[in-house]
């Protein structure tokens, strides 16, 4: 497979097997995108689902924001969007910020 070109023999044989099981999950569940993309032009020729879920897609939005700079500056962005929205009580915000170090990961696995 083509990852395996990039990452050679580094990824773990059960961490390929997840992303197999994941991709045949997606595929039973949702469908190939490759359907949904066909289903805009050939309606016909996919699942009556599929043509109905595309039609739906299409009337959505997605708002996205594009922030440069390092990777500290969407996260600060992320926080400060966040605080707008509700505010957070003062233990969240000390967690947040705090989620990589040792302390806050012990804590995330009781």
């Amino acid at each position: 497979m083509y990852f395996q070109m990039i990452f050679e023999e580094i990824i773990p044989e059960k961490q390929i097997r997840i992303a197999k099981d994941t991709r045949a999950l997606v595929r039973r569940k949702i469908g190939l995108f490759s359907d949904y993309k066909l289903s805009t032009t050939y309606p016909d020729t996919v699942k009556p689902e599929i043509v109905r879920r595309a039609r739906i897609f299409g009337a959505l939005a997605l708002q996205v924001q594009r922030v440069y700079g390092d990777a500290n500056k969407p996260e600060t962005s992320y926080f400060k969007i966040n605080q707008e929205a509700a505010p957070n009580n003062k233990t969240e915000l000390f967690l947040l910020p705090a989620r990589n170090k040792p302390k806050r990961i012990s804590l995330k696995s009781n």
